[in-house]
């Protein structure tokens, strides 16, 4: 029925498709390939899942403000799709930034950065958790064992 690419691949495998959607044109990456009438078609459906798994814990999308931790492929590709949700206002917070309006501000916040990653799963890139507003949905891009020696090379993805 298709191909499914994972990294690396999701930026060679653009020379195998005739015809980019929406989100793959925005980041210039994809990870799934579908034949169509003869012709290749490539997407991205890693910011469609994302936010679809969002859309299933009852949070609304159009028109909410979302603040992005990070600027890396993950945050490009959430950031094409938030786009193509409606989100009203997307702020991307990059290195050294102190923003604590943007996270204060945010409906939705989304942390796609390494932080929090082993070995220091310890850290976090709120400096104050007080910059929370009480109804901001916090979703967390980091991806971890859950039991090492169960798992021991699969990862699982937090929300």
């Amino acid at each position: 029925m298709g191909i499914n690419v994972t990294m690396p691949g999701k930026y060679q495998a653009l020379q195998c498709v005739d015809e980019l959607d929406q989100a793959a044109q925005y980041v210039q990456a994809i990870n799934m390939l579908i034949p169509n009438n003869g012709r290749w078609i490539g997407f991205n459906t890693d910011g469609k899942g994302f936010w679809n798994a969002v859309q299933q814990q009852d949070v609304l999308l159009k028109n909410q403000t979302v603040t992005i931790f990070g600027s890396g492929n993950t945050t490009r590709i959430i950031l094409a799709q938030a786009a193509l949700e409606g989100i009203k206002h997307i702020n991307i917070i990059a290195r050294n930034i102190y923003r604590p309006l943007a996270i204060t501000n945010a409906d939705i916040l989304v942390q796609t950065t390494s932080v929090g990653m082993s070995p220091n799963t310890m850290q976090t890139v709120l400096e104050n958790e007080t910059w929370l507003n009480p109804n901001t949905v916090v979703c967390d891009i980091v991806y971890e064992p859950l039991n090492d020696s169960i798992y021991p090379t699969s990862t699982t993805p937090r929300l």
